[in-house]
């Protein structure tokens, strides 16, 4: 079994993404809501949370996301997730 790209909790902001026809805007933060997914061919699905009430899942590697450090955002609790 593939170790996950993303663990549970992870924070993440949105760079692109490329082939949603109602995309999350970039620049977007939001919590990964579970363990990243392998679906083959060396792509993930991650569902998330966004900070902006949506629920949309990333796909890697065509969406593209960068890491929150943990110290540079903490506008949503623990207790939020």
């Amino acid at each position: 079994m593939l170790d996950p790209l993303y663990r549970a909790g992870d924070r993440l902001e949105l760079v692109h993404m490329p082939d949603d026809p109602s995309p999350i805007p970039v620049g977007t933060k939001g919590t990964v809501a579970m363990d990243s997914t392998h679906i083959g061919k060396g792509r993930w699905q991650t569902a998330m949370k966004w900070d902006n009430g949506r629920t949309l899942s990333i796909v890697s590697p065509e969406d593209k996301v960068r890491i929150l450090p943990n110290d540079e955002d903490s506008s949503v609790a623990p207790n939020d997730i």
